[in-house]
């Protein structure tokens, strides 16, 4: 079935089941459909392709059109079956074939298959007497009481036609049928096929045509497949596929002309070559903009864009070297980017570090010594992990007041943390270094002291990130990983962020048993019981997939929940699977953990609204979606202390998970995740009305 729906880059069942069914209005075409996926699948099977591609469909939609246009064309006899099974033959390892060479360059083969074999059969076939045509006969359904319009006869004429049947009602059940499967599928072949309408008329040409030998099937495959499927649907792919329709009609009719001259069909060429044309420069863009290409594909227009529009919040800044704060405890930020003193120019994003008392001084007593600076002679980290470049340390600390211009940045450390990216800071203390110029140093080690050296009238910490290991170098936009800021508010967990002048922040400081709770390394097993039926276990595995994805996988269900622990932060990024299981439920009660207490900090987050629809709305929802989402999943957490001791500490993770439509709270899910010795050992919701408690033994 799934061969069928990829006709429409789907792998929807209600989808595939009724174009399974309608290439049945001509009987002889139907069959002939099915026994060319069939051959083509088993074929796939036996010589050991790749399993979960055969099951797709992959290798078998080139062979569905191929076998529907054969028996569409061809009387039955002796010598077209042997034609067919040779042609079933043919395609299959063309697909193979196109698929191996065409994926090395990041393009898909699309209907190339189908082509090529229909043109080899095509141009033998009049030498081949033992064929003949047969008068085609398609069964037409009509209703003398009901009239379709123009553009609807024509549009649904089109849809099955491209199973070479014409029939209005048959168009209108694929027309229902995509529709149910994807509204944002079906709103883009629409839109690429009523663009194309306009653009026959406008053009002159007759609209008729769009019925003919898959002509008007060019505009609702491009329109579906570069709208929605290989890009992220929003509205520069649909207005793509609007300004491409016009192109995709004149690369059409001209080809049909050429083609005519060998009494061939062009069929889906136009479409196949324009979509490769468009995927293959997008492939070569510097910098992805406006029109970005689908990473992963869920065969589904709507789960695409809702994951995508969580992830790019939520995977921001996922592949970001994660700096810290180079101090311990609470600092101020006396000069931050674009300051007003020395932070002008080039050398604009950059910032300074001060620590300040309850009167905003920074220093007690008179303040004429630098040893009355809080800050002077505190310990300075490295911010990441990174190589040591190069030292200066030579300067004495200047007199409070005094600046030292002509070595302006004073004793300076330069750490390389990846190619391209370094950090500096300056204004240290003379021989206060801990390390050597070629040493590796990790995150947090402590490498010198605060001092007062260079351009510095009193003890602070000079720190910036740049693209050059030389000193001085132009300074470059990089946000902070994770850090605490306090203001009157209350406590702030900022999350990738450029500290703001005057605030006060301190590195987030992480809880061993928090980190050890999550702490799931592949090969790690999580045993379950449901208190209420503890002879039955769920038994979770964590495993890393292709694309270097670390997920918990539940082999009873079959369901997939990705993570990321990132160190400071657990979180869930992706789940697939059945949502009526256990590992769902651990997938949204633990949707994103702080691996550090603090009593009164509340964690925000947004979950893919793809696992909450509300029933009435999500259709209109889906509909609007790459232009704008009105509903909302959020996911708010804090944790609790139930007990500590010098060895360990207890949590008790609380949360919930709300759902609001325009604003409007419209339902809601708590949860309970206790947390001891061993990690997770219970987790508490209410599923269905029913109180759950589940129990992990491991």
């Amino acid at each position: 079935m799934n061969s069928y729906a990829q006709v429409f880059f789907s792998l929807n069942k209600v989808l595939a089941i009724t174009l399974f069914a309608v290439t049945f209005i001509n009987p002889s075409v139907g069959v002939f459909g099915l026994l060319s996926v069939l051959g083509s699948n088993v074929m796939a099977y036996v010589l050991g392709f790749d399993k979960k591609q055969v099951e797709k469909g992959i290798y078998g939609f080139n062979a569905l059109l191929l076998g529907l246009a054969l028996g569409y064309l061809y009387a039955f006899s002796l010598a077209f079956l042997l034609l067919f099974i040779i042609s079933i033959f043919a395609v299959f390892f063309i697909t193979a074939a196109l698929q191996a060479s065409m994926g090395k360059i990041n393009l898909p083969f699309l209907s190339l298959p189908f082509l090529f074999c229909y043109w080899m059969i095509a141009l033998a076939s009049p030498q081949l007497s033992a064929l003949s045509f047969k008068t085609i006969q398609t069964l037409q359904v009509e209703f003398s009481y009901f009239e379709f319009p123009a553009f609807w006869k024509v549009f649904f004429n089109t849809l099955s036609a491209t199973f070479f049947n014409k029939s209005v009602w048959g168009g209108l059940l694929i027309a229902i049928a995509l529709f149910l499967s994807s509204r944002i599928a079906f709103s883009l072949a629409l839109l690429a096929y009523l663009s194309a309408y306009g653009a026959y008329q406008v053009f002159g040409v007759d609209v008729a045509a769009l019925t003919d030998n898959l002509v008007g099937s060019n505009f609702i495959f491009f329109g579906i497949a570069i709208g929605c499927f290989y890009l992220i649907p929003n509205v520069y792919s649909y207005l793509t596929v609007i300004v491409f329709t016009p192109i995709l009609m004149l690369l059409l009719v001209g080809l049909n002309q050429a083609f005519a001259v060998f009494h061939l069909n062009g069929f889906t060429l136009a479409f196949t070559l324009l979509t490769m044309l468009v995927l293959y420069a997008l492939h070569h863009r510097w910098i992805p903009r406006f029109l970005y290409l689908v990473q992963i594909q869920y065969y589904s227009a709507e789960t695409t864009i809702y994951k995508y529009l969580s992830a790019v919040k939520r995977l921001k800044y996922a592949q970001h070297n994660q700096f810290a704060l180079p101090f311990f405890g609470s600092w101020k930020v006396s000069q931050g980017y674009d300051g007003k003193l020395t932070h002008l120019g080039e050398w604009s994003n950059a910032l300074d570090f001060v620590i300040s008392d309850e009167q905003n001084k920074t220093y007690q007593l008179s303040g004429l010594k630098m040893s009355d600076y809080y800050c002077y002679n505190k310990p300075v980290l490295a911010p990441a992990d990174g190589l040591v470049i190069q030292i200066v340390n030579h300067i004495d600390d200047n007199e409070v007041g005094e600046v030292d211009t002509k070595q302006n940045w004073g004793n300076t450390i330069i750490l390389k943390h990846a190619e391209g990216l370094f950090s500096q800071i300056s204004h240290l203390k003379k021989d206060s270094f801990k390390v050597n110029e070629g040493a590796w140093v990790s995150k947090g080690t402590v490498i010198a002291s605060c001092g007062a050296s260079g351009r510095s009238p009193e003890p602070h910490i000079h720190f910036q990130i740049q693209q050059s290991p030389l000193i001085g170098s132009k300074t470059l936009i990089y946000p902070i990983a994770y850090y605490m800021s306090q203001d009157v508010s209350g406590l702030q967990l900022n999350y990738f962020e450029i500290p703001k002048e005057d605030a006060l922040i301190f590195n987030v400081e992480t809880q061993t048993s928090l980190k050890q709770a999550f702490d799931w390394q592949p090969g790690k097993k999580l045993v379950w019981f449901n208190q209420k039926h503890p002879s039955k276990l769920t038994s979770f595995e964590v495993f890393t997939d292709a694309y270097n994805r670390t997920y918990i996988f539940c082999a009873s269900t079959g369901s997939y929940a990705y993570f990321i622990n990132d160190g400071s932060r657990f979180y869930f990024t992706d789940f697939e699977g059945d949502k009526k299981g256990f590992l769902f439920q651990l997938y949204l009660s633990c949707f994103s953990v702080l691996l550090a207490h603090y009593p009164s900090l509340k964690m925000k987050d947004n979950i893919p609204q793809i696992h909450f629809q509300v029933p009435i709305l999500h259709w209109i929802q889906d509909v609007i979606a790459p232009f704008y989402v009105f509903n909302k999943v959020v996911f708010e957490g804090e944790s609790s202390l139930t007990n500590s001791s010098a060895m360990q500490s207890n949590y008790l993770l609380s949360s919930e998970i709300v759902t609001r439509f325009m604003g409007l709270k419209v339902a809601a899910q708590s949860y309970k995740v206790a947390i001891g010795k061993k990690g997770l050992e219970k987790i508490e919701f209410q599923q269905n009305g029913v109180n759950e408690e589940w129990l992990c033994i491991n």
